[in-house]
């Protein structure tokens, strides 16, 4: 069972509260860290659609995923 499914049958409690932040935070994390690698592997031509430039592009995506 999934942290999300036991998290979800427990009663709300400030606890679970904090928990359910965390997890939150977790996948915001996750999900960061995705885009990143993403943005790393794409293209000149698709970052210059995007108006990035391969510098930008770097940057960004070498910064630590708990970064904005």
């Amino acid at each position: 069972m999934s942290i999300l499914a036991i998290s979800a049958k427990m009663p709300a409690t400030y606890t679970n509260i904090k928990v359910k932040k965390l997890l939150s935070i977790i996948a915001v994390w996750k999900k960061r860290a995705q885009m990143r690698h993403k943005l790393a592997q794409l293209p000149e031509y698709r970052l210059e659609d995007m108006g990035i430039n391969t510098e930008e592009a770097r940057i960004e995506s070498q910064k630590p995923f708990w970064e904005e």
